[in-house]
């Protein structure tokens, strides 16, 4: 087997990788998000009146990361009367979805570039 496509079964590798990775993460945070709701409310039972118990806190800090795309506001998106956002299963879906499809695009890209590397230095 050539260097070259060692390469790409390592590259075919690490996607199918990436792919199971999602899918678990989408599991998790399908869970996550179920049991959500009974944290919230089993913490603002608890917590003394007036502020809120570091659970409670830490569920409303808001998270960020350069590869998760932001909150916006548009259908299937709710906020409750604590101001906290609530989306629709469908918009979660989509939101994971454009995620996978954006890093399906960058995945494509940077076989296309090796590709072209491989195809201009002839290995």
């Amino acid at each position: 087997m050539s260097s070259t496509d060692q390469r790409i079964e390592a590259v075919e590798t690490k996607l199918g990788r990436i792919e199971n990775s999602i899918s678990q993460l989408n599991t998790s945070v399908g869970q996550m998000l179920g049991n959500l709701d009974s944290i919230r409310a089993q913490t603002s039972a608890n917590a003394p009146s007036g502020r809120p118990s570091p659970v409670a806190a830490y569920a409303q800090h808001p998270l960020s990361h350069k590869d998760v795309l932001e909150d916006v506001n548009d259908c299937g998106i709710k906020a409750n009367g604590d101001g906290q956002v609530i989306f629709s299963p469908e918009m979660q879906v989509q939101r994971l979805t454009a995620q996978l499809t954006a890093a399906y695009s960058r995945i494509a890209a940077l076989e296309e570039q090796l590709l072209s590397r491989r195809v201009r230095t002839g290995g």
